[in-house]
């Protein structure tokens, strides 16, 4: 059996990265509040994920 920390982890990190790891269809949080709390996880995950990527990689450096 899976821990349920383990399950929190994988879906926070399934709704941050911008990739479907197909984590999310299984566990939902319920009350409302929580079910808001992840669309904003989830839009904060598809704006900081490629910024972040583009730092890394030198594309938003000084030139």
């Amino acid at each position: 059996m899976i821990h349920k920390a383990t399950v929190r982890l994988m879906y926070s990190i399934d709704e941050l990265v911008p990739v479907d790891l197909q984590f999310a269809k299984n566990w939902r949080p319920e009350p409302l509040w929580r079910q808001i709390y992840a669309a904003l996880h989830t839009l904060a995950g598809w704006i900081l994920i490629p910024l972040v990527v583009a730092t890394l990689t030198g594309f938003l450096g000084k030139r």
